[in-house]
C-alpha cells in the first residue's frame, strides 16, 4: 500500500495543502469532483473553459 492507502488522513492533508497553497498564489480552484467521484473529462474542459473565458473577458473590460 502506498501513502494514500495506508494514511486515511494523509488525502485530507494533502487536500489542505493545495487549498492553502491556491490561496496564498490567488490560484482558481474549480470542484472536479461532482460529489460522487471525478467528473467526465468533458466536464472538467468546459469548467475550464467557462472560468478562462470569464477571466479574459474581465481583463478585457479592465483594459488589460
Amino acid at each position: 500500500k502506498d501513502i494514500h492507502e495506508r494514511d486515511e488522513s494523509y488525502p485530507a492533508a494533502c487536500r489542505a495543502a493545495a487549498h492553502y497553497a491556491a490561496a496564498r498564489l490567488g490560484w482558481v480552484v474549480l470542484d472536479c469532483g461532482g460529489g460522487e467521484g471525478p467528473l467526465p473529462r468533458e466536464a472538467v474542459a468546459a469548467l475550464i473553459y467557462t472560468k478562462v473565458q470569464g477571466i479574459l473577458v474581465q481583463e478585457k473590460g479592465e483594459g488589460k
